[in-house]
C-alpha cells in the first residue's frame, strides 16, 4: 500500500515522539508532558501508558509515580506506585491517584494531603482543588486552626474553614486544652479570625482544662473558651487547689 506524503509525515512524527519516551499533548490550552522509562501511545484510543519513574506535568502541577495511564481526550491521568502530586501550596500523596480535568482528584490508600497550613489523612479522599473541598472516608483526619478532628467520615471546606465529622468523632486541641468525643461534630470559623465554633452532638463527652461535660449537644466557642449545652447534661468541675 502506498502512503501519501501527509501520511508518512504523521507516522514519522508519532515514531519520533515514542522513541524519546517524552510526550507533550496539546489536549488543552496548557500542554501536558509525560516522561517515563517505558511508554506506549495508542492513537486510536488516544491513551498513553507509561511505566518507570513516571512524571506527568502541566503548568505548575507535577505528578510522579511508577505507572500511569493518561486519557488525552478525557484529560484524565491515573497513577499508581505511590504517586505524589504537587503544585504551589498543595501536596497530595497516596497509593493511587486519579486526576480529572486538572481540578478533581480521587486518592486511594494511605492518603495524605497538605493544603497550605491544613492537613488531611484517610483511606480515601475525593478532593476538588479549586474549591479546596474534600470528602475523607475511612480513618478520616483533619488538622486545621489548632484543632485535630478524627472521624469515620469528614467533609471539609479548607478555604472557608468548615468541617463536618460523623461517626466516632474525636476532637483534640492543645491550645484550648480540649478533648471531646461524640457522634457528629461541626466546626466553623472565619478565615484569619479567632472566632471558631465547635458543635458536638450525640453522646457527647468533653473535657476542657479541669471541667468535664456530658450531654447530647455541646457548643464550644474559642474566643471566650465558653461551653454551652442544649439538653439535659452533666458538668463535673475540679476546683483549683490553693
Amino acid at each position: 500500500m502506498k502512503h501519501t506524503g501527509k501520511e508518512w509525515g504523521m507516522i514519522i512524527g508519532i515514531v519520533a515522539l515514542i522513541s524519546t519516551s517524552v510526550l507533550s499533548i496539546q489536549a488543552a490550552p496548557v500542554p501536558v508532558s509525560v516522561t517515563a522509562d517505558q511508554m506506549e501511545f495508542n492513537g486510536q484510543a488516544q491513551t498513553i501508558t507509561a511505566a518507570g519513574h513516571v512524571v506527568v506535568s502541566r503548568g505548575t502541577t507535577k505528578i510522579t509515580g511508577q505507572q500511569a495511564r493518561y486519557h488525552i481526550q478525557r484529560d484524565v491521568a491515573e497513577l499508581t506506585g505511590y504517586p505524589v502530586l504537587t503544585q504551589p501550596g498543595l501536596l497530595i500523596q497516596a497509593k493511587k491517584v486519579g486526576v480529572y480535568q486538572q481540578q478533581h482528584v480521587v486518592a486511594d490508600g494511605g492518603v495524605y494531603i497538605k493544603q497550605k497550613d491544613k492537613e488531611i489523612k484517610g483511606n480515601k479522599v475525593d478532593y476538588l482543588i479549586s474549591r479546596e473541598y474534600g470528602i475523607i472516608t475511612g480513618n478520616a483526619f483533619l488538622q486545621a486552626q489548632g484543632y485535630q478532628l478524627h472521624a469515620d467520615k469528614i467533609e471539609a471546606w479548607l478555604g472557608a474553614v468548615k468541617a463536618i465529622g460523623t461517626g466516632r468523632v474525636r476532637i483534640y486541641s492543645a491550645t484550648d486544652r480540649l478533648h471531646a468525643s461524640g457522634n457528629q461534630a461541626v466546626y466553623t470559623q472565619t478565615p484569619g479570625k479567632d472566632d471558631g465554633v465547635l458543635v458536638l452532638t450525640g453522646n457527647v463527652s468533653a473535657t476542657q482544662r479541669k471541667s468535664m461535660f456530658r450531654g447530647e449537644a455541646v457548643q464550644v466557642r474559642r474566643r471566650d473558651e465558653s461551653i454551652r449545652t442544649f439538653s439535659r447534661s452533666t458538668i463535673v468541675i475540679s476546683p483549683s487547689q490553693s
